[in-house]
C-alpha cells in the first residue's frame, strides 16, 4: 500500500496537538484572571513573552494582544490557532479565549467578550504577564454629539458667550476651565457641539471629555468622560488631537474601577457551582474530525479520522487560612482508521495536580502532572513544587520531579531533577523600581549519569517608553550555552512600537539523552553496553548544534480599524558533527519575513479581518504565502470565519516548484453562553512541478503531480 507522508505526519502528530490543546496550561498560559480591583484580566505564561501591541485601539467585542515570544516559548508554543479554558471568574465577561501562534516568534491572545467592552493592554508586573484593562459599554453615556442636538432647551451660559460667535464660545469655554468652572464649560461644550460643524467640533469634543474627567474627580466617577472620548476617536481618528485623547483614555482606564462592573466572586459565575465553600468548574469538549489524502499516482485514498473526548475540572476550596485547588485536564482519543497503520485508542493526561497555599504564612505547594518553563525546567513533569515568600520582595522556589514526554505518556522515572531558584522584585530604587531577576539551578540525570545540570537567570526592566528581558540558561557541566535571549521594545508613539531581539541557543537544549538520536537503542542503560558515560556526552554534545538568531519588528495602529505588523528575523544553525554511526546533518539557514494587517469592525460591527504575507528562504527553498482570515459575527450567537491560503514554492538545487491552495471555513454557535458547537472544515490543493525530467520519470508517469487533502471536524461544547 503506497502510503502518502505528509497525511501520516499530520495525523501521528494530531494526538500531540490535540492534547496541547487540552488546557491553558498545555498552551503555555499559566493563569487567566480577573485582577483583584475587577478592572483588568490579566494573562500569566509560563514562559517569557512581551506585549507589543493591540487591536482595535480603544474598543470592540474582542481585542488582539500581540505578544513578542522568548526563546523559551517557542520549544513549547503549538503553531497555529488553540483554543483556551476561560476561568470561571471571567464567565460573565469573556466568552471565548484563543492563543493564535502565527508565526516563530508571534502571537495572539485574543479575548472575546460577552459584550462591547472599552479596553487597552500593557505588559503586565512581570516578563511573562500581560494586563488587559476593560470597561463595560452596555450602559454608556449618549454620545455627546447627539445628547447636544437633542437638547431642545439651550444651556445657560453667560450672556456673552451666547451672543458670541464659535471662536469666542471656544474661547469662553477654555477660560470656564482655567478658572475649574466645570458646569459652566460644559454647557458651552455642549452648545458647540449643537452647532453645525464648522471645524469646532473636534476642540469641543475633547475639551467636553476634558471637563467631564476634571469633574469626576471632584464629584465622583461617570461615564461622561468617556463617551466623549470615544465620539472623538470615532469621528476624528486622523486628526493631530487623536493620540492625545487616546492617551487621557488609556489614563482614564489604568487608574480608575468600573462603577458599573464590580467583581463577583467565583462562587457567583455561571460556569461554577458550589457546596459550601466548595467550588467546582471546567468543561467538556467531543471533537470528532476526519481527513482524506488523494494522490495522482496512489491506487487508493488515505483516510484517518477519530473522536477526541476532553474534560477539564478545576475544584477550588477558599478557607480563612489554607486555599485548595485540584485541577486535572484529561482525555480520550479513540481512532476509526480503517487502515494497516492504525494510531490506536489512547489515553492523554495534560494536567493533574493538588495546590495547597497557606495565605497566613504565604506559602504554597503544588503535587502531580503540572508544566513549567521557568527555573531551567523544561516542560511538563510529574512532581512537586513549593514556593515561600521569605520576604517582602524575595521569594525561595523549589521543583522537583521526573519530566514527561507528552500527554499520551506516563512519567520517565530514567530521568529525575532537582530545581531551586529564587525571585527577586523591585530591586532598584525611585526611577527603576520595576526591576525583577529570577536566579536558578537545575541538575537533572538520566540512568544514573549526568543529564543536565544548569544555572541561569531571568531578568526584566521597564522604565518609561522601554521594555528590556533577558534570559540565561548555560550548562556547567557541558560548559555550553544551551540559551541567551535579550530582548528590547521601545514605544515611540501611541502608533508606532519596534522590538528586537539578539539570541544564542543549542538546538536542540543540550542533555546526555541526546545521545540516543539516531542509534538503535532506547535508553543510556542500553548504550552504557557499548559507550563510556564519557563518550555518551560526547555523542550528545555532537547531535546538538549551535545556533545563533536575531529579529526585529514593528507594529503601528494606521486608523482606528486597521494596525500592521511587520516582521523580520534571521536563523543560523550549525550542522550536526557525524559520530556513532549517525550521519552529519547540514547547517540551517533561515529569514523569515511577515507583513500583517488586521483590522476590526471593517465589514460589519465586531469583526476581524486578517491579512498577511509571509515569506520565508532558506538553502533548500523559498516560500511565498498570503493568508486572507476573516471572522465575522451573525447576530449575537453565530459567527462565521472564512480563510484562504495560497503558497508558492521554488526548492532548490533542482528547481521544482509547489502550488499551494488552502481554501477554508469555520462555524461556531453559542447558547447561553454555556454551550458552543463548532464546524471547522478545509482543503488543500498541491501541484508539484519537476524540473528534472529524467528523475521525475523514474519517479512519476508525468513532470507533475497533484495531491489533495479534505478534512473537517464537529465538535461540543459545555462549560459548567
Amino acid at each position: 500500500m503506497k502510503v502518502i507522508t505528509s497525511g501520516l505526519v499530520f495525523i501521528t502528530s494530531l494526538a500531540c496537538l490535540n492534547a496541547q490543546g487540552l488546557d491553558n496550561e498545555a498552551n503555555g498560559l499559566k493563569s487567566i484572571s480577573l485582577s483583584d480591583t475587577g478592572t483588568s484580566i490579566v494573562a500569566e505564561f509560563n514562559c517569557s513573552v512581551h506585549y507589543d501591541d493591540h487591536s482595535p485601539r480603544v474598543q470592540g467585542l474582542e481585542v488582539r494582544v500581540k505578544l513578542r515570544a522568548g526563546v523559551d516559548c517557542e520549544l513549547m508554543l503549538p503553531q497555529g490557532i488553540r483554543p483556551l479554558q476561560v476561568p470561571a471568574n471571567l464567565a460573565g465577561r469573556v466568552n471565548h479565549l484563543t492563543l493564535d501562534n502565527n508565526s516563530p516568534n508571534t502571537s495572539f491572545l485574543v479575548i472575546e467578550f460577552t459584550e462591547p467592552m472599552l479596553f487597552t493592554a500593557r505588559p503586565g508586573t512581570n516578563n511573562n504577564s500581560v494586563e488587559v484593562l476593560t470597561r463595560t459599554l452596555s450602559n454608556k453615556a449618549p454620545d455627546p454629539v447627539v445628547a447636544a442636538r437633542a437638547k431642545v432647551e439651550k444651556p445657560k451660559v453667560p450672556d456673552a458667550a451666547m451672543t458670541a460667535d464659535i471662536p469666542a464660545l471656544l474661547s469662553a469655554g477654555r477660560n470656564h476651565l482655567l478658572r475649574e468652572d466645570f458646569s459652566a464649560g460644559i454647557k458651552i461644550y455642549q452648545q458647540l457641539l449643537a452647532l453645525p460643524d464648522a471645524g469646532q467640533h473636534p476642540e469641543a469634543l475633547e475639551y467636553l471629555g476634558l471637563a467631564h474627567q476634571l469633574q469626576e474627580r471632584a464629584n465622583g466617577p461617570s461615564r461622561q468622560a468617556q463617551a466623549g472620548y470615544e465620539a472623538y476617536l470615532q469621528r476624528f481618528p486622523d486628526n493631530p488631537g487623536a493620540s492625545r485623547v487616546q492617551q487621557r483614555l488609556d489614563a482614564m482606564l489604568a487608574t480608575s474601577a468600573s462603577p458599573s462592573r464590580a467583581p463577583e466572586p467565583p462562587a457567583s459565575s455561571p460556569r461554577a457551582s458550589g457546596i459550601g465553600n466548595w467550588q467546582l468548574f471546567g468543561s467538556v469538549t467531543q471533537d470528532f474530525w476526519s481527513a482524506t489524502y488523494d494522490r495522482d499516482y496512489a491506487p487508493d485514498s488515505l483516510q484517518r479520522s477519530a473522536l477526541l473526548t476532553l474534560a477539564n475540572i478545576q475544584v477550588d476550596r477558599p478557607g480563612e487560612r489554607f486555599d485548595l485547588q485540584a485541577r486535572l485536564n484529561a482525555g480520550y482519543q479513540n481512532d476509526f482508521s480503517d487502515t494497516d497503520r492504525p494510531i490506536d485508542d489512547q489515553g492523554l493526561v495534560a494536567n493533574a495536580f493538588v495546590e495547597v497555599t497557606d495565605q497566613r504564612w504565604d506559602w504554597s505547594a503544588r503535587v502531580g502532572r503540572q508544566t513549567l518553563y521557568s527555573d531551567g525546567v523544561l516542560g511538563r513533569f510529574d512532581g512537586m513544587r513549593a514556593s515561600y515568600q521569605w520576604r517582602p520582595k524575595v521569594r525561595l522556589n523549589l521543583t522537583a520531579g521526573i519530566p514527561v514526554d507528552s500527554p499520551r505518556f506516563t512519567g520517565d522515572t530514567r530521568r529525575q531533577f532537582v530545581a531551586a531558584s529564587v525571585d527577586f522584585e523591585r530591586l532598584l530604587p525611585a526611577k527603576l523600581d520595576n526591576l525583577s531577576v529570577n536566579l536558578f539551578v537545575n541538575r537533572q540525570t538520566i540512568d544514573g549519569i549526568a543529564d543536565r545540570e544548569a544555572i541561569g537567570a531571568e531578568l526584566s526592566l521597564r522604565e518609561g517608553n522601554w521594555q528590556a528581558s533577558f534570559l540565561l540558561d548555560y550548562d556547567t557541566s557541558y560548559a555550553i550555552l544551551n540559551s541567551a535571549v535579550l530582548h528590547l521594545g521601545r514605544q515611540f508613539s501611541e502608533r508606532l512600537r519596534v522590538y528586537g531581539r539578539v539570541r544564542a541557543f543549542a538546538a536542540p537544549y543540550l542533555t546526555s539523552r541526546n545521545a540516543l538520536i539516531g542509534q538503535p537503542v532506547a535508553t543510556i542503560d542500553e548504550l552504557l553496553e557499548s559507550y563510556s558515560s564519557e563518550q555518551i556526552r560526547t555523542l550528545a554534545r555532537n547531535r546538538t548544534a549551535d545556533g545563533v538568531g536575531t529579529s526585529l519588528g514593528f507594529t503601528s495602529a494606521i486608523n482606528q480599524r486597521w494596525n500592521l505588523n511587520g516582521d523580520i528575523s534571521y536563523l543560523d544553525i550549525d550542522g550536526a558533527v557525524s559520530s556513532g554511526g549517525v550521519v552529519a546533518q547540514p547547517s540551517l539557514e533561515q529569514i523569515y519575513t511577515a507583513m500583517t494587517f488586521v483590522g476590526s469592525s471593517v465589514i460589519r460591527e465586531g469583526d476581524t479581518a486578517i491579512v498577511g504575507f509571509r515569506f520565508d528562504s532558506t538553502k533548500v527553498a523559498d516560500t511565498s504565502t498570503l493568508v486572507v482570515d476573516l471572522r465575522l459575527p451573525i447576530g449575537p450567537s453565530l459567527r462565521v470565519g472564512p480563510k484562504l491560503a495560497l503558497s508558492w514554492r521554488d526548492a532548490r538545487p533542482l528547481g521544482d516548484q509547489q502550488l499551494l491552495v488552502e481554501p477554508g471555513l469555520r462555524l461556531q454557535y453559542r447558547w447561553r453562553n454555556r454551550y458552543r458547537l463548532e464546524f471547522d472544515a478545509g482543503y488543500r490543493l498541491t501541484e508539484m512541478q519537476f524540473n528534472d525530467e529524467r528523475l521525475a520519470s523514474q519517479l512519476y508517469p508525468e513532470d507533475s503531480e497533484l495531491s489533495s487533502e479534505l478534512h473537517y471536524s464537529l465538535g461540543w461544547r459545555v462549560d459548567f
